[in-house]
């Protein structure tokens, strides 16, 4: 029986795997090496487990977390630049009365940093700044 069960396991635990592999593609691209270094030595049944994967996965995510975080913060900000481009040039030609411009993350933490209110830091912000069109007299 020995011999059959472990058979079975294994075939499960390949099945598992490239479930997994399937459902977090970019991750495994990026960590795969090190989850089946993590993986080898566990037993068979571990392997096989549903959810096995997914904490070993995490495990080596956790190794990684001040890079992992970096990524998002990066990804972040560029985002947020997006937004505010897409943002002041819907404005441009709307002058005043146009959409309001929203503070970036770091807009907000820098105005609570000086101790002042969202609107005391947009007040002080030129109209350009705020995605407004600027008159010049």
């Amino acid at each position: 029986m020995g011999p059959v069960l472990t058979e079975h396991l294994d075939t499960q635990a390949k099945i598992i795997r490239q479930a997994f592999i399937d459902r977090n593609k970019e991750d495994w691209d990026e960590f795969g090496k090190e989850v089946d270094a993590f993986m080898t030595p566990m037993s068979p049944s571990t392997k096989a487990k549903p959810g096995s994967w997914d904490e070993g996965m995490n495990y080596i995510k956790g190794k990684h977390i001040d890079r992992l975080v970096e990524k998002g913060m990066k990804a972040k900000e560029e985002a947020e630049k997006r937004s505010q481009l897409e943002g002041r040039g819907s404005s441009a030609g709307g002058g005043r009365g146009g959409g309001r411009y929203s503070m970036t993350e770091f807009e907000k933490v820098a105005a609570k940093g000086f101790g002042m209110t969202e609107e005391e830091w947009m007040k002080n912000k030129t109209p350009s700044e705020r995605g407004e069109e600027e008159e010049i007299f």
